[in-house]
C-alpha cells in the first residue's frame, strides 16, 4: 500500500505558524457578502473556511479537495463573481496574488463581466504586489485600519482557547472591481464604515491576551523541565521551592 497523506489538520501544523492561516472574522466576511456579494475565499483552509462546501482555495489541494477545496488560488481562474483574498503574509505570495488578479480582472474588463476582489493586505507600502493593486485601474474603494484597532480570526481557534488574536501590522482593504461589478455593488462610505466596525469586533480583549501570557508561560515552563532546565518562576514561587527543599 502506498503511503496516505497526512490530513489537514497535521499539514497545516507541519508549515509551522497559525498565523499563516489567521483570517477574517465572520462579521467582515458577512458584511463583504452584502455590500459586494463575495461568497469565496481565495485563500483559506477546510479548518476555517466560512461561506461553506467548494467555496475556497487553499494550499493544499491534494488532502483538502474532498472537504471542498478548489485547489490553489494560483491556477484559479474565475471570470465572473466576487472573492476574498486574504493571503498569507509573505511578499512573494502576495506579489504573484496581485499579478494574478489584474490579470483576471483585465480579462473580465474587456468581456463586460462582473468580477469583484476583497483583497485585505499588511500595510507593507515597499511590497511590488501592494503598490500594483495601489495603483490599479479596477480600484474602487481602500479602506487603512490601524493595527491596534483590529484583530484576526486565530488560524488555530480549533484547538486553541481563543477566537482572536492581534494585528501585527496596519491592514488594507483594496476593493478591485470590473465596470459590470461596481455598477452592481458600488463600495461607498457606508460600507467601508461597516467594515471596520466588524474588523474592531476581532479585537481581542485584555481577558483573553490575560489567557494567553498565562498559557505560553506555563508552556515554557514545561519545556523547559522537559530540557532538564528549571522554569524562569516569579520570586514567590522561587521562594515556595526552596521553602519545600
Amino acid at each position: 500500500m502506498g503511503e496516505r497523506a497526512p490530513p489537514p489538520p497535521c499539514r497545516y501544523k507541519a508549515i509551522g505558524g497559525a498565523g499563516f492561516q489567521a483570517g477574517l472574522g465572520g462579521a467582515v466576511l458577512r458584511e463583504l457578502h452584502l455590500s459586494l456579494g463575495v461568497d469565496f475565499e481565495g485563500f483559506a483552509s477546510p479548518l476555517n473556511a466560512f461561506y461553506g462546501h467548494a467555496a475556497h482555495c487553499s494550499a493544499f489541494p491534494d488532502v483538502d479537495a474532498p472537504f471542498g477545496s478548489r485547489g490553489s488560488f494560483a491556477r484559479f481562474r474565475p471570470t465572473r463573481g466576487a472573492y476574498e483574498v486574504n493571503p498569507p503574509f509573505v511578499a512573494g505570495v502576495i506579489d504573484e496574488a496581485a499579478e494574478r488578479m489584474l490579470r483576471l480582472l483585465a480579462a473580465a474588463e474587456a468581456a463586460a463581466q462582473p468580477l469583484a476582489f476583497a483583497v485585505v493586505l499588511p500595510g507593507w507600502l515597499d511590497c511590488e504586489g501592494y503598490a500594483s493593486l495601489a495603483a490599479a485601474p479596477y480600484l474602487r474603494a481602500s479602506v487603512l485600519v490601524a493595527a491596534a484597532d483590529h484583530g484576526f480570526v486565530d488560524g488555530a481557534a480549533h484547538v486553541r482557547a481563543r477566537s482572536f488574536r492581534e494585528s501585527p501590522y496596519d491592514t488594507r482593504l483594496f476593493v478591485l472591481q470590473t465596470s459590470a461589478a461596481a455598477a452592481s455593488h458600488p463600495f461607498g462610505a457606508d460600507a467601508a464604515a461597516r467594515v471596520r466596525d466588524a474588523l474592531a469586533g476581532c479585537t481581542p480583549t485584555a481577558e483573553a491576551l490575560a489567557n494567553v501570557a498565562a498559557s505560553e508561560r506555563v508552556h515554557r515552563g514545561g519545556a523547559a523541565r522537559a530540557k532538564g532546565k528549571r522554569p524562569r518562576w516569579g520570586n514567590a514561587k522561587r521562594r515556595a521551592a526552596k521553602k519545600a527543599r
